[in-house]
């Protein structure tokens, strides 16, 4: 009794229809990314919750701003908020830093 070998294995050429990264001739779809992982949809929704959420907590102050109220005014759901940000706080942290900057940028263009 022989043993059966093994089949080579071939790969398709990106030329063949209905195969490889062309199939249907149209591009395969990558997510663009950068070195933290993200894709470019979500830094666009990371930074649409920053932007709601700076609105709000500069209007109401963070204490007054509740999870809820960021959710209503950015349109995205709560398990969406907390992929981006581990806690109202986390955010909170975000919104200073990014204020601290622009005030920095703003000092230094003022005194240069």
């Amino acid at each position: 009794m022989s043993t059966p070998r093994a089949l080579p294995r071939s790969t398709p050429s990106p030329e063949a229809p209905g195969r490889g990264p062309t199939a249907g001739g149209r591009a395969a779809r990558v997510p663009s990314t950068r070195d933290d992982g993200r894709t470019r949809k979500g830094r666009r929704t990371r930074e649409h919750i920053l932007a709601r959420a700076a609105a709000l907590v500069r209007a109401r102050g963070l204490g007054a701003t509740s999870v809820g109220d960021i959710l209503a005014a950015a349109g995205v759901p709560k398990g969406c908020f907390y992929h981006h940000f581990d806690s109202k706080d986390a955010l909170g942290h975000e919104i200073l830093a990014r204020w601290v900057s622009e005030l920095e940028g703003r000092l230094l263009d003022y005194l240069t």
